[in-house]
């Protein structure tokens, strides 16, 4: 599947690149501003989910026998 989906990725980047013609296009200021907006929400989205498997990975890796533990007390 990720095959497919990079394969239609470069078919479409290639088609695009290739039509000649003027674009007649108008970016508003808003259109920066959203732009950085999304990648900020894209870089601390990508940090929070990072720290959520990170803490269960962590708890995975120390959790200890509780059946362990008590025949040492």
């Amino acid at each position: 599947m990720r095959a497919l989906t990079v394969a239609l990725f470069v078919a479409m980047f290639l088609l695009v690149s290739h039509v000649n013609g003027t674009v007649h296009a108008y970016l508003d200021p808003g259109t920066g501003s959203m732009l950085i907006q999304g990648i900020l929400a894209t870089v601390v989205g990508a940090l929070a989910l990072g720290r959520v498997y990170w803490t269960r990975l962590k708890t995975l890796v120390t959790r200890r026998d509780a059946k362990h533990d008590s025949l040492t007390d």
